[in-house]
């Protein structure tokens, strides 16, 4: 069906935001391109999905587009019988868009890099209310990005989602493979939380229950953060990219009077949940649990230098108190979020093996990027292995 015939409409930049047609499909789905949508009834509508999540919320976009004003929103609308059929959001950005603004070294190339490598980004997964027009929703979206990446002369469309972990591709790998997209599978573990307590717990490996009550051994106390946590929270991300990046692991460690009230609104907004665990009162690792819908979702977590050295559990009393939140707090489904589906290498190995044995179900889901400037790209591997070197 990737082949299936469209006609594109003419539309000019002046266009976005009034909701004019820019493609219809063969079966007659109008896909439309806005810069605005009305932020209540998209959540409202993602509400209404399964498995929504935070990632898919125009909550998450503004958080998003707040932190960094100089990215733009676009999404992209399919009609069908006169209502919404499917939606997908997106960020527009540049590529490098976080190593400029992360390394101070590198932010005088911010002006020519928006320039040139104009990059679609933070996507939503697509969001489809028609069932039975998945595909054809699906390929008009590929179709119109297609357009819109000569049209704004674009270097790629990045980290697309489909489908959203826990249901069917209706569409296929190969909309996307037919269209030039690389492909990255990811996996994740979707827990069932209607099980109650004493059924997570019975569901956990042996060997996990056994961490668990390790981490008490080792005077490990858990217990629920919030705004006034964040300084320490920061500071630990921090450490703990630095440890990272001792071992050649590329994490940016963003400027701080923009990471706190990025996280701030999280919190304050409902979006997130922090969770902190110390001994004797003293934080020294937290994660943050994302929060939308009936899912929630493991989110960003960090430790300190003193916990990573000391091999304490900490990691395994976190996330059993982060399950079992969930489960009291009425959520159906947590979703212990993305890993390599083929580790290339003994980290890779080691997040998939933790995030196995806490009982869930694994569900395999795609990401899919298109270059579309092949000298460009080309250019940027060499600008890779330079920074590797450094």
């Amino acid at each position: 069906q990737s082949n299936e015939s469209v006609s594109i409409l003419p539309f000019t930049h002046t266009t976005f935001g009034q909701c004019d047609p820019v493609m219809t499909t063969s079966s007659g789905v109008e896909i439309q391109v806005v810069e605005e949508v009305d932020q209540q009834e998209w959540d409202a509508g993602l509400s209404a999905l399964p498995f929504a999540r935070f990632e898919d919320s125009i909550q998450r976009q503004q958080s998003i587009l707040d932190r960094w004003p100089d990215m733009r929103p676009r999404f992209l609308l399919a009609y069908a019988d006169g209502e919404v059929a499917g939606k997908l959001g997106f960020c527009r950005t540049y590529f490098g868009h976080d190593l400029a603004q992360a390394d101070r070294r590198f932010s005088l190339l911010s002006p020519l890099l928006r320039r040139t490598m104009k990059t679609y980004d933070y996507p939503t997964t697509p969001l489809i209310y028609r069932k039975d027009l998945e595909s054809e929703i699906i390929n008009g979206f590929l179709d119109t990005l297609e357009d819109l990446a000569k049209r704004e002369r674009l270097y790629s469309v990045s980290h697309l989602r489909y489908p959203s972990p826990g249901l069917a591709s209706v569409a296929g790998r190969e909309a996307f493979l037919d269209r030039g997209y690389s492909i990255w599978t990811h996996g994740t573990y979707l827990i069932d939380l209607g099980i109650g307590e004493e059924g997570l717990w019975a569901g956990l490996k042996s060997g996990t229950r056994t961490a668990v009550r390790r981490s008490q051994k080792q005077g490990i106390e858990v217990r629920l953060g919030g705004v006034e946590d964040l300084e320490r929270y920061y500071d630990i991300i921090a450490e703990n990219r630095r440890r990272d990046q001792r071992q050649n692991i590329y994490r940016p460690i963003y400027a701080k009077e923009r990471m706190l009230p990025y996280l701030e609104f999280l919190i304050t907004s409902g979006l997130s949940q922090m969770f902190c665990a110390g001994i004797d009162g003293q934080v020294d690792s937290c994660t943050l649990v994302q929060r939308f819908g009936r899912v929630a979702s493991f989110g960003l977590h960090a430790r300190s230098d003193s916990f990573h050295e000391a091999r304490l559990a900490d990691g395994d009393a976190l996330c059993w108190k982060m399950i079992s939140w969930a489960a009291e707090s009425g959520y159906g489904t947590f979703d212990m979020t993305g890993f390599d589906s083929v580790p290339q290498n003994d980290r890779q190995r080691g997040i998939r093996r933790f995030k196995s044995k806490w009982g869930g179900q694994m569900h395999e889901y795609d990401y899919y990027t298109k270059v579309h400037g092949k000298l460009r790209e080309r250019a940027v591997q060499v600008a890779k292995r330079v920074l590797r070197r450094s």
